[in-house]
């Protein structure tokens, strides 16, 4: 099976979500509808009762995957390379085996073999996907909802793939960033049937819009603008990544703000 090796400072983005988000307090759901070959997510949610911030894929269920051409890949955060991929037997797929059991996430080409739903990953870990089958796919997440801001520590990583985990649809000015170079510090948006860039911005945080004199440069622009025209109306929808390219070495920390009024 072919897997998809980006081995470029680019980045990704461009889903269509359905707004299905029920919420009783702490656990909902979310179903987004693919758009695309290669687009990019990652979970809203994070497992039940999981202190850690962490999810799994088994939170994750998708229909229309063709275990055969239809893949997940996560991205190694220093190089691009592919760490982990994984394929999805769905239910009807699986009753077509005569093993209903069989549903969940594999390896590739392995239905039937070892599950990796317990596979567990940090919240806002974004993966790449790479479906090639054309097939109508949709991708559930399921969970329990975080409460509080979201804080992510990109501090050590160049290429760290970042989803919005929050189950709702955000802009950039919802999200905050500390530690960003606006010279060389920069979030990309690729095109999911391509991978092409179709959108970059940076951030200019509050100690740096304050030692230009300048408070209210604050937010997210365009690279190398800082001052310049605001990109903070940007959209981020839910579940979507974006791929970040971290040249400047700082510590960096991205905040998304809590779902909960």
């Amino acid at each position: 099976m072919k897997q998809l090796m980006m081995t470029l400072a680019a980045a990704l983005f461009a889903t269509a979500v359905v707004a299905e988000v029920t919420s009783a307090n702490i656990v909902g759901y979310q179903t987004i509808n693919v758009s695309g070959t290669y687009p990019c997510y990652g979970a809203t949610f994070i497992s039940v009762g999981n202190t850690n911030g962490l999810w799994h894929l088994g939170d994750i269920t998708a229909d229309g995957m063709d275990p055969d051409t239809d893949i997940i890949q996560f991205l190694d955060p220093h190089n691009l390379t592919v760490t982990t991929s994984a394929t999805y037997c769905d239910a009807a797929l699986a009753a077509s085996y005569g093993h209903p059991e069989w549903q969940g996430w594999v390896a590739p080409g392995g239905v039937g073999g070892p599950s990796m739903n317990a596979t567990a990953l940090p919240a806002g870990t974004g993966f790449l996907s790479n479906f090639g089958s054309g097939n109508p796919i949709t991708i559930k997440f399921a969970g329990e909802v975080v409460q509080t801001a979201i804080s992510l520590n990109l501090t050590g990583l160049v290429y760290p793939l970042v989803a919005n985990p929050v189950p709702a649809n955000l802009t950039l000015g919802d999200i905050t960033a500390n530690g960003m170079d606006p010279d060389t510090d920069i979030i990309q948006f690729l095109d999911p049937h391509n991978l092409t860039v179709t959108t970059s911005a940076t951030y200019c945080d509050a100690a740096l819009a304050a030692s230009y004199g300048h408070p209210e440069w604050q937010g997210w622009v365009a690279p190398g603008g800082v001052g310049g025209p605001s990109m903070n109306t940007t959209a981020l929808p839910s579940g979507a990544a974006i791929l970040c390219n971290i040249g400047s070495g700082n510590p960096v920390t991205m905040v998304f703000p809590s779902p909960m009024p």
